[in-house]
């Protein structure tokens, strides 16, 4: 079975330079995402080998668009084109938020963050109960991780997160 899903910004949207401007909040029903990673995060660069990681956080939702509830709904990234590049959480809070994009949100630390490549490493849904009901949506943080030296080969690489569930 297959829903209808809406993917998302959230409402603070801090650009590339945007340290101390807050990142995450709330599902903006006028920023919708076709899900190429260049529309989540701006072609990233990190510093010379030695150096550190380039790190940013971004917070999208899923919304259910559909006319049926999902059921114990799971989470998780599908043929990742950059293996341990891009980790996950889901939102723990309505609307939490981070201090900017380069820091970890709210409440949050490295162990939330995870792979969760493949159905069988699906983050499960709890904020707010297992479900997702028509219009409802779920907020998940993506982190992006370049390492020193490296950067991303193609902007224009999908991001293929999958939201399932049970009718």
């Amino acid at each position: 079975m297959t829903w209808t899903l809406g993917f998302y910004k959230g409402d603070l949207w801090p650009d590339e330079t945007g340290v101390g401007v807050s990142n995450g909040g709330y599902l903006d029903t006028g920023a919708d995402l076709a899900g190429v990673i260049h529309e989540i995060f701006d072609p990233a660069v990190s510093s010379y080998e030695g150096g550190t990681d380039h790190v940013i956080y971004r917070k999208i939702f899923a919304r259910n668009e559909d006319t049926s509830g999902m059921e114990d709904v799971g989470v998780f990234l599908h043929n990742a084109k950059y293996p341990g590049m891009l980790t996950i959480a889901l939102e723990k809070a309505g609307g939490d938020t981070g201090t900017d994009a380069f820091s970890f949100p709210a409440g949050y630390s490295g162990e939330d963050f995870v792979e969760a490549d493949g159905q069988a490493n699906a983050l499960s849904k709890t904020l707010g109960g297992a479900d997702l009901i028509t219009g409802d949506d779920i907020g998940i943080w993506v982190r992006l991780d370049v390492p020193a030296g490296l950067q991303e080969a193609d902007p224009n690489v999908p991001i293929n997160l999958v939201v399932i569930g049970n009718r």
